[in-house]
Formats: C-alpha cells, sequence, structure tokens
C-alpha cells in the first residue's frame, strides 16, 4: 500500500547539528601582552578561558533559541558534547547558561542539560600542536619554532609529550575533570522570568563564576569515538585523521540524536575540518572556504532523516563560521595560530 504524502512527510526527521569553537583563551591574551603562560602551570595543553571568553560563550548561548526559531527548528536541545580540554568545557557550559537565561520553558526544551565530555572532539592532535606547548620556550603558538633555530633534545621535551596520548594528556584530563558543584543545576530548573526577578540585572555577569557543569554520568568512558592511536611526540595526528575523526563523532553522535537537535564545542582546526566534511568540500581544489575560526564562531548543519535504514540525506549549512552575536568588542583578534 502506498504512504500518503501526510504519513511520509511525519516520518521525515531533521536532525541538526550545532558547532561552536570555544571562547577566547587565556595563554594567547599572555601571549599578546609579551608574556609566557606556559612555565606559570602544569598541564600547558589545557589554557583556561578568559572571561572574555566566558561572555563570548553566554552570548552565543542567549541567541541559540531565537537561531533554531528562525530557521524553524526544533528548539529542543537533547545534549550538549565538548571536547575534554577545559576551554571548551567552559564554552559549553556558558553556552548552556545562555540560553536557559532566556527561556522560560527551560522543564518542556531544556531538562537540566549539562555537558559530555566527548574525546573524539579534542584538538588536532598534529606536530604543531604539541610544538605549541611542549618545547623548550614554548609560548601557545601553534607550531612554535624556537626564534635562535636552537636545537633541542628529546630529554628537554615536556615529559607528557613523550608518552602516549592516552596515559598522558588524556589521564590527566580524566584525572582533572571538574565537577558541578551538589546544588548547581537549580539554575537549570528555573524561568528566565523567576531568575531575573530573584537575581537583578547583575545576572549576567554570575555565569562566568559557576563551575562547569559537567554530567557525571558521561565519562569519557562513553566517548563515541576515543582516540585509540597512541599519539605523541613524533607519532602524530595526520591532516586527513583529524578530519576522518572529527566526521566519525558527528555521524555517530547524529544516529544517536537521530531527529534531534544537539550542540557540540570543540576547537579551530576541527570546527573548520567538519566543515569541510560534512558539506564534502576541497578549499583545495576550489572548494568553498570556512574562512577564519574566530572565537565562538558558529555553524548550523541540519540532515534530513526518513526514520528507517535507508540511506539518509547529505548534511546541509544553515549558518557557517558566523560570531554575529558577538558586540564588537567581544570580536577578539584572531590569534596568528590556533
Amino acid at each position: 500500500m502506498q504512504k500518503s504524502p501526510v504519513a511520509e512527510t511525519a516520518n521525515r526527521l531533521t536532525t541538526t547539528v550545532i558547532v561552536a569553537r570555544h571562547g577566547e583563551r587565556l595563554d594567547y591574551t599572555f601571549r599578546a601582552s609579551g608574556k609566557n603562560w606556559i612555565p606559570t602551570t602544569l598541564e600547558p595543553w589545557n589554557p583556561p578561558l578568559t572571561e572574555t571568553g566566558c561572555l563570548q560563550s553566554y552570548k552565543l548561548g542567549t541567541c541559540i533559541p531565537s537561531i533554531l526559531r528562525t530557521n524553524k527548528l526544533s528548539s529542543r536541545i537533547s545534549a550538549v558534547y565538548s571536547s575534554p580540554l577545559i576551554r571548551c568545557l567552559q564554552t559549553s557550559s556558558n553556552i548552556i547558561r545562555g540560553i536557559v537565561s532566556v527561556t522560560d520553558n527551560v522543564g518542556d526544551d531544556y531538562p537540566c542539560l549539562q555537558v559530555r565530555a566527548e574525546e573524539g572532539l579534542i584538538e588536532s592532535l598534529h606536530e604543531d600542536w604539541y610544538r605549541s606547548w611542549c618545547l623548550p620556550g614554548s609560548n601557545s603558538t601553534w607550531g612554535y619554532r624556537n626564534p635562535n633555530n636552537e636545537v633541542f633534545s628529546d630529554d628537554s621535551l615536556h615529559c607528557v609529550a613523550k608518552i602516549p596520548i592516552q596515559s598522558g594528556v588524556l589521564t590527566c584530563i580524566r584525572n582533572s575533570l571538574p565537577f558541578a558543584e551538589e546544588g548547581d543545576v537549580e539554575p537549570m530548573q528555573t524561568s528566565s522570568s523567576a531568575r531575573k526577578e530573584k537575581a537583578g540585572a547583575t545576572e549576567v555577569l554570575e555565569p562566568m563564576l559557576h563551575p562547569i557543569l559537567l554530567d557525571t554520568q558521561h565519562t569519557l568512558e562513553n566517548s563515541v569515538h576515543p582516540i585509540t592511536v597512541p599519539y605523541q611526540w613524533g607519532n602524530f595526528e595526520p591532516y586527513e585523521g583529524t578530519k576522518d575523526r572529527l566526521l566519525q563523532v558527528v555521524e555517530a553522535l547524529a544516529e544517536k540524536h537521530k531527529g534531534e537537535t544537539i550542540i557540540l564545542c570543540s576547537h579551530g582546526g576541527p570546527v573548520t575540518h567538519l566543515y569541510e566534511s560534512l558539506l564534502k568540500i576541497d578549499p583545495k581544489n576550489g572548494g568553498s572556504r570556512h574562512g577564519p575560526s574566530r572565537y565562538t564562531c558558529t555553524s548550523v548543519y541540519t540532515r534530513l532523516e526518513d526514520g528507517s535504514d535507508n540511506a539518509t540525506q547529505p548534511w546541509k549549512n544553515l549558518m557557517v563560521n558566523d560570531i554575529s552575536h558577538l558586540n564588537d568588542d567581544m570580536r577578539s583578534e584572531l590569534p596568528t595560530h590556533w
């Protein structure tokens, strides 16, 4: 029996993936002022956001409901996934706070959203990334080269760079993931009007002071794409490997959340790779370029699903590399490197 057009339309779902880069990172502001953040920390691969970065993220969150409404997409956000690096976890948490601050039907569309750390969304694990933090004199510059061309020995590398990422960087991340404090989810369950009445006009500044809203039920061990190759200094992730990894993460999460809306937060390189992979674009052969990934730049991708095991439709982009949510004074200059 042939399906009616109405039934066929009803069976077609739209999967929406919102992809954002993190906000302004602290180490780049150090470098811009002639200082070096790397020697001040035990984890030089993991810089946090600045206050400006937190506010950029919050502002993005306040705009997401209207972006979804304008494009006639489902306003119910099912999950927020983030790179496990602290700058992305902070960005994701403040995006959630921004969303909820402008939403009155919290219980319906945003039921206690928390951040799910996803290993596969981590930074590009290229040689340039390692060079930014593990060499003598590294100052967070992507692909750092010693200005005097000094030769360095392996003994002078940061010790964590010399062991597989699973037992080095990722283990450090697992041991230091900041969990939300008991009671911190309360603001996510209160309507925006009630919170404004309670907190007053200064509320907009409060999200920067809150802890990470980490989903304790979704640990890195639950990642849809764990890092299995033992990357370390001398064994780097290739460019195509990063592209494949990010595409596999999105495809897996889209399958898990078929017909739903999700948010992903990652890094400058990965969000560019996703644009190229999802839309099957090759900039080297004249394809449309993503452009520089500025802080909290946002892209929205959708795909029609037919609700069966049949092949899905291609991804389409409704917004690419957008920063219109930022005021001029929050549009930090694009760093020379990611």
